[in-house]
């Protein structure tokens, strides 16, 4: 970790844009298909449930730990 490059500027967003963008065309598709989460598709709310489990341990995880090197 040490020896690792940072980041060109602004590099940094593209994975949480990309992340978003993949959840709001999700979400649109579902919505223009009336598969709604958590009403009437199994499938979707499954999805969901686990897109928020892996997201919010990342989440508590990394504002947790402040220093590069303990991440």
């Amino acid at each position: 970790m040490r020896s690792a490059r940072p980041l060109p500027p602004g590099l940094h967003v593209v994975p949480h844009l990309i992340d978003t963008l993949l959840f709001a065309s999700g979400l649109t598709l579902a919505f223009l298909i009336r598969q709604y989460p958590f009403v009437n598709s199994d499938c979707l709310t499954a999805t969901d449930i686990g897109l928020i489990g892996h997201i919010a341990p990342g989440v508590t995880v990394f504002r947790a730990v402040r220093t590069k090197w303990i991440r």
